[in-house]
């Protein structure tokens, strides 16, 4: 049986009014194979349409713009379930941060009322090894499926 491996980044859309919650703007996944052979591949920006977030000040991780989501985001419950999907059936997950990644993907799935039934038994963040470096995920989470790939080997 192939060993699914799921590399992750959730992107944040950070409000500049503290009583407004943290969004996940864009969400971008691989999955591989035992052979770090990309399966496939996704990246979607949220459609900020249903946020409530005060636009101006607001600040995405990526550098990207209300405007731009409007645009060309899709809707999140679509996302998340496309995703969950693929976390159902991956055996290791590799993102930046566990913690951070399941909080923001956790807090989006109950707005949205999805969530996943099983989960990946093995989970690796970049965050907690030693001399990790930094990467720039901006441009989509190559930089993150090289990273891993490279250490896994």
């Amino acid at each position: 049986m192939t060993k699914l491996k799921l590399i992750a980044h959730a992107y944040r859309m950070t409000p500049a009014n503290p009583d407004e919650p943290t969004r996940m703007s864009r969400l971008a996944w691989a999955v591989l194979n035992d052979d770090n052979k990309l399966i496939r591949g996704f990246d979607f920006c949220i459609d900020p349409t249903d946020w409530g977030m005060t636009e101006p000040g607001a600040v995405a991780d990526d550098g990207a713009t209300f405007d731009r989501l409007f645009v060309i985001g899709h809707a999140a419950k679509k996302v998340l379930e496309k995703f969950i999907y693929d976390y159902e059936n991956a055996s290791e997950l590799f993102v930046v941060s566990v913690d951070d990644f399941t909080a923001l993907l956790i807090a989006e799935a109950r707005r949205y009322q999805v969530g996943a039934r099983t989960k990946p038994d093995i989970k690796h963040s970049l965050i907690d090894r030693a001399n990790a470096p930094t990467l720039d995920l901006s441009a989509g989470v190559n930089p993150l499926i090289a990273y891993f790939t490279q250490t896994a080997n």
